[in-house]
């Protein structure tokens, strides 16, 4: 079973991947792809959807714990830490 969702979020500077790949920096700016991404598994059956919330947004916190303040919830008090998105939109 998988706990959480993460996606190593690491964008670069043009300077930073213009070189020698064996000199390049690590990662992408995949930000903005993997929730799409992650939908299909939703759309195939994979996952609910409240599964994928789940484990991209309260499990990761819920590990972390209170580290950087209140995360992962809409309790009183709790970080603002909201993302709103329409699964529908195409």
């Amino acid at each position: 079973m998988i706990d959480i969702i993460a996606t190593d979020h690491a964008p670069h500077t043009k300077a930073d991947k213009l070189c020698e790949f064996d000199l390049a920096a690590f990662g992408i700016s995949n930000f903005e792809t993997a929730l799409g991404s992650l939908m299909s598994l939703v759309h195939d059956g994979q996952l609910t959807l409240a599964t994928l919330i789940t484990k991209l947004t309260y499990e990761p916190s819920r590990i972390i714990g209170n580290k950087y303040g209140k995360l992962g919830t809409l309790d009183i008090g709790a970080s603002a830490d909201i993302t709103i998105f329409d699964p529908d939109l195409e």
